[in-house]
């Protein structure tokens, strides 16, 4: 988002004392990351010092013993209470990862010839074949090209052309209906064929599945189901570890718990292996289960079994630690990133706000965090000392949601300004999260979530809005919180004024407009607040 965003929160309601004087961190650091650009890390300092923090290995070490991060430090990053009991948690369900893994992938068919190409067609196919050999081309794009081509198009088609498509149509920012309806219709032109499907594949199609909707409903969780027994039963495709971690998430996501221990024990039975995405859903699985104190059990698990700590697992503990309600421990967290980000002495690159290179920087960890500590611990232990762990944007969306949640708008300000010095831009997500705390605390006497500030949060959203757009997905879940935050803060008239006004900027659609209206001038209710958590 443009300055011109952030300075309309600021005037909305900081005072001097939320600015900060930044300086510059050095250089960037892996060559394979430079272009992330370079991370202002004295605001980061600065801050902590104000907090309390402060590091003794920092003070009294020499240089040379900052050449590996102590692991205590790490555990310490999430433990709040400054003591653990290991014994504590030793009996809770402990899944060891095994050293087998899983079964032999299911063979595939070869590709051999295609058929040949229909009369008339081949302009079409040429089309494809141009946009299918552009790695910039669109998803859209390159799906609008294979309609153009005579059903069944797999016929047609070179079996790699297929593969580098579906794989393609993947790799989308947002998974959100368009893009899951456009993968599944590819995989029943392939059933229609009785082309073979692989497990990358189906793996895929049940990720889309659940995860396409703002909120995982029962719906979404018997599609992804149904496409896993149809996966294993039908086509007679076993599934692996990258199966069951999406079947996990999905499990934990949709607060299925009863669904999560089975597809646990199905991989504990199956000798599947743990990597670094099933500790991720594993830690928002004991925080749901058993609490705050499992949550730094299961991140302690993760330490141990040699994965490297970064940015995005210390987001999956504050994101468990909230659900868990333990607030506090979350910001805790959020400030001991801060912290190690300031002290460390070795250049590092800030975690990346594409999500190209988000993607990029995950499968490397994943691919080799595991092997070098085993294998060679000098190169783990670079790669430790380079891996971003400073708070990223999804960091301050779920921390700013929090404390919005709870009416603390003075801290909501606060992470605000400091996003801004660090150089994070703030995106359509935000002002859901700020409206929703408009919607939950304005329109009351005295309260701080004032009409004024309001007003030119929106004021400043427009003007930012205009050089970039939010996304379509955001736009949809922002019509209903702009004009319901207005209902309640302002009043019923300047709702509907706004209503128009969103109505003329974006296409909003019906069903979004009778929600909408169904609903002002009815105050905050329960299932309001539920529609709300629908969309963080």
């Amino acid at each position: 988002m443009d300055n011109i965003f952030i300075e309309a929160l600021v005037r909305a309601g900081t005072c001097k004392g939320h600015g900060t004087s930044i300086g510059g961190c050095s250089s960037s650091v892996v060559s394979r990351f430079s272009s992330y650009g370079s991370q202002k890390g004295s605001v980061f300092r600065q801050r902590s010092q104000r907090a309390g923090f402060h590091s003794k290995t920092a003070k009294h070490e020499p240089a040379a013993a900052l050449a590996t991060i102590p692991r205590e430090d790490l555990y310490n990053l999430v433990d709040i209470y400054g003591s653990y009991n290991e014994r504590e948690y030793s009996t809770i369900i402990d899944f060891q990862s095994p050293s087998e893994t899983a079964p032999p992938f299911h063979p595939r068919a070869t590709d051999g010839p295609s058929r040949p190409r229909p009369p008339g067609d081949s302009s079409a196919i040429q089309e494809f074949q141009t946009l299918i050999r552009n790695p910039k081309a669109s998803p859209e794009k390159l799906y609008e090209a294979y309609r153009q081509i005579q059903s069944p198009a797999p016929l047609f088609l070179p079996r790699k052309w297929m593969d580098e498509l579906l794989h393609r149509l993947s790799l989308v920012n947002e998974e959100d209906e368009g893009s899951m309806m456009r993968y599944l219709s590819i995989l029943d032109d392939l059933k229609a064929a009785d082309m073979p499907i692989a497990r990358r594949e189906w793996n895929n199609a049940i990720r889309f599945a659940a995860r396409c909707f703002r909120k995982i409903s029962d719906a979404e969780v018997e599609g992804a189901i149904y496409l896993w027994k149809e996966m294993e039963s039908t086509a007679g495709v076993q599934s692996d570890h990258v199966t069951f971690n999406i079947l996990l998430d999905i499990a934990v996501k949709s607060r299925k718990m009863g669904l999560a221990d089975r597809v646990l024990e199905e991989m504990q039975r199956r000798k599947l292996k743990h990597d670094r995405y099933f500790h991720f859903a594993r830690i928002l699985y004991f925080g749901q289960r058993f609490g705050g104190n499992a949550i730094r059990h299961a991140y302690r698990q993760f330490i141990d079994s040699g994965q490297i700590v970064d940015t995005a697992v210390l987001n999956v503990v504050i994101e468990a630690l909230i659900t868990a309600g333990e607030g506090p421990a979350a910001d805790h967290v959020f400030e001991r990133m801060k912290v190690m980000t300031a002290e460390r002495i070795q250049p590092h690159a800030p975690y990346p706000s594409n999500w190209q290179h988000r993607r990029e920087l995950t499968k490397m960890l994943r691919d080799f965090s595991e092997i070098y500590y085993t294998t060679d611990k000098d190169a783990w232990h670079q790669l430790e000392l380079t891996t971003p762990i400073a708070p990223s944007m999804d960091t301050y969306c779920m921390l700013i949601s929090y404390h919005a949640t709870i009416g603390d708008i003075d801290r909501v300000l606060e992470l605000i300004s400091e996003m801004h010095a660090a150089g994070i831009e703030p995106g359509g997500r935000l002002l859901i999260h700020l409206m929703k705390g408009f919607r939950r605390h304005g329109g009351i006497r005295y309260s701080s979530w004032t009409k004024q500030r309001l007003e030119a949060l929106w004021k400043g959203f427009l003007q930012a809005a205009q050089a970039h757009p939010t996304t379509r997905e955001h736009r949809r879940a922002l019509a209903p919180a702009v004009v319901l935050a207005f209902d309640c803060c302002v009043g019923r008239r300047r709702a509907g004024e706004v209503l128009r006004e969103v109505e003329g900027r974006w296409e909003v659609e019906e069903e979004t407009v009778e929600y909408i209206l169904s609903r002002m001038g009815r105050g905050k209710g329960k299932e309001d607040e539920d529609e709300d958590d629908a969309v963080d």
